[in-house]
């Protein structure tokens, strides 16, 4: 499927279908349209207009008529631009405009299409403009209320705490690296950076594979001793296909149910080692200086 995403630096790219759909599958947002207009037609049917005018707007054919939708609905600023007789022209956000975009994307709000490019905002709030009573930007005081209970009790009984987080190398998750042989090859298991007193202490080298566990589970992890790394911290990459830090979080979670993913306390036992990693992985300081 066509899909449209933004990041937290408000860059929307277009990521395009590589193949089409096996068999009458489609796109999930055509399949919620289906789901839509069936139920508005079964309203009509059963005489109950009011309820199905609450499905109006379905008429989607594409994953671009979503997207425009959507877009709209969200209220961007310059998306429907206004002719020299008052009428629209169409979206500045076209799937084609993007597609020529590439994976720069355009930062939002799009202002303009220039020369077939959308231009659209490096930074937000450059005049210094703010939308407050007075104008200017305020900064509020968010004090830490600490660790979850759940989640701090655990150090009573288990020495590290297991850092949990992402590595450049294998951004966001490995949903998709997992078959990029890159990726795999520098990490064949989610390494876990260790202090090396730390790792000498555990009789850990290099390479070794260790077992990280608490009350709440266990997983395995490559050990990938560095100087950078505070006695009694580790780092765990997360997200990744041989190594699921998430294993080991608690079964706490928040107001909005999602679990304290970032970090845990947890034990760690050398497992035995792997001797390709040994022969075949560069362990050495990946923070360079």
């Amino acid at each position: 499927m066509n899909l449209t995403s933004m990041n937290g630096e408000r860059r929307m790219r277009l990521s395009e279908k590589f193949m089409d759909p096996p068999g009458s599958a489609k796109p999930d947002c055509l399949i919620a349209a289906d789901i839509a207009n069936t139920l508005k037609a079964m309203y009509q049917k059963d005489g109950k207009a009011d309820m199905a005018k609450r499905f109006d707007g379905f008429n989607w054919k594409t994953e671009e008529d979503a997207f425009n939708d959507g877009f709209r609905r969200a209220g961007r600023p310059g998306v429907e631009p206004i002719d020299s007789q008052g009428g629209p022209t169409g979206y500045l956000a076209t799937y084609d405009l993007l597609r020529k975009a590439g994976n720069n994307g355009v930062q939002l709000p799009i202002m303009e299409v220039k020369d077939g490019k959308l231009i659209g905002t490096e930074m937000e709030y450059a005049d210094g403009k703010f939308s407050t009573g007075d104008g200017k930007a305020h900064f509020k005081p968010a004090p830490w209320n600490g660790l979850p209970k759940m989640v701090a009790d655990q150090k009573a009984k288990f020495k590290f705490w297991i850092n949990q987080g992402r590595a450049n190398e294998v951004w966001q998750t490995a949903y998709h690296d997992q078959y990029n042989s890159f990726v795999r090859d520098r990490y064949p298991m989610a390494y876990i950076e260790m202090n090396p007193d730390d790792a000498k202490a555990l009789g850990v080298a290099a390479g070794d594979v260790v077992e990280v566990y608490n009350d709440f589970g266990s997983t395995y992890a490559m050990a990938y001793p560095l100087k950078a790394i505070k006695a009694g911290q580790t780092f765990m990459l997360f997200g990744y296909i041989k190594g699921v830090a998430g294993d080991v979080v608690t079964s706490w979670v928040d107001r909005n149910v999602v679990p304290y993913y970032k970090g845990t306390w947890g034990g760690i036992k050398r497992v035995g080692n792997v001797d390709d990693y040994k022969k075949s992985i560069s362990f050495k300081d990946r923070r360079f200086a």
